[in-house]
């Protein structure tokens, strides 16, 4: 007579299923010892064979939450043990970062700072950078970053938030950099973000920031301008840069004007600016009209800022102390992405 919950004898010829399950970590006071075998990687604790049907270890797959959760893992997860603290790309992935800002004001500016990205594409997306200290980028009114520098902060010492941004101008573009400092240090961060979400989580009266989820970046995102290497070419003085440029700008509207509506196309819109945008500036002519035109609409070239322009391989950098604008030299991705501001 079998005893309840006994299957009897197996019939002849039929086969056993097996049981899939993922290993039980046995150590410690959640779960009864169990035949030795393959021990825990995190513990150390005999772990049960896989076909023995065992489902009571907590796991959570590698790249999801770090809270512990029960079996079965998503397929193709690595099982870890719960017991395993969470790991640094575990961390950043999830945690919603609250960063504090070390000068008043600051998170009023960076909010400026996206609302302008936003005019452009109100889809946009930043990448953020905290490093113990960015070369040159501006836009700290504590100074952060120096001129050409880039080296590592001391240990202990406060750091600094980048945010990348395209400008589409054309056919072609330019990388907006902000950059604030830390009241402390924070770890290290690098995320891209949507910007709307970003310009939802600043807030200006406590001057803080919280960082929101990662998304899936841009192809400009991939491919930033250096933090070091940098070499001046020169200082332009703003009351030069402005006229030319205000001139450039109405130039560009007159002549888009004059196109017939039913040949003002994008393609031939991005080709007009192209043709204005690419020429060499009088001041340095090795810079673009476009490094000038990019921190004008962003809200960094204002006339009585002091201008600096530096070199590092195929970047060029125009530096203000609001900000910097970037520019390549050769082609890059997302060339050819151009958009207009949207009004309304």
């Amino acid at each position: 007579m079998p005893e309840p919950g006994d299957a009897g004898p197996a019939r002849a010829g039929a086969r056993t299923p097996r049981l899939r399950r993922l290993p039980a970590c046995t150590g410690g006071p959640e779960g009864p010892a169990r035949p030795p075998g393959p021990a825990c990687p995190v513990c150390r604790a005999p772990v049960t064979s896989p076909t023995t049907g065992a489902s009571d270890h907590r796991v959570r797959p590698i790249t999801g939450s770090v809270r512990p959760r029960p079996v079965p893992a998503p397929f193709g997860a690595r099982p870890v043990c719960a017991n395993a603290p969470p790991t640094l790309s575990e961390f950043l992935v999830t945690s919603n970062a609250r960063l504090v800002l070390a000068d008043a004001g600051e998170a009023a500016d960076l909010a400026a700072f996206l609302v302008r990205l936003l005019r452009f594409d109100r889809a946009a997306a930043v990448r953020l950078q905290v490093v113990g200290r960015f070369g040159g980028a501006g836009g700290s009114r504590g100074g952060a970053g120096a001129e050409g520098g880039g080296e590592a902060a001391p240990e202990g010492a406060a750091g600094v938030l980048a945010v990348f941004g395209r400008l589409p101008l054309g056919s072609s573009g330019a990388i907006a950099v902000r950059t604030a400092r830390l009241a402390g240090p924070d770890a290290p961060v690098d995320r891209t973000v949507s910007a709307g979400r970003l310009l939802d989580d600043v807030d200006e009266s406590a001057d803080t920031v919280t960082l929101p989820a990662p998304v899936t970046g841009p192809a400009w995102a991939g491919l930033l301008p250096p933090r070091t290497g940098w070499r001046l070419l020169a200082e332009p003085p703003a009351v030069e840069v402005v006229p030319e440029l205000m001139a450039a700008v109405r130039e560009f509207k007159e002549r888009s004007e004059a196109v017939p509506e039913h040949h003002r196309t994008r393609a031939v819109l991005d080709g007009l600016a192209d043709e204005i945008w690419s020429r060499p500036l009088s001041a340095v002519p090795e810079l673009p009209l476009r490094a000038a035109h990019a921190s004008y609409v962003i809200g960094f070239l204002k006339p009585d800022a002091r201008l600096t322009v530096h070199r590092a391989g195929s970047w060029l950098r125009l530096s203000a102390p609001a900000g910097s604008i970037a520019v390549r030299t050769a082609a890059a991705p997302g060339a050819g992405l151009g958009l207009s501001p949207l009004r309304g």
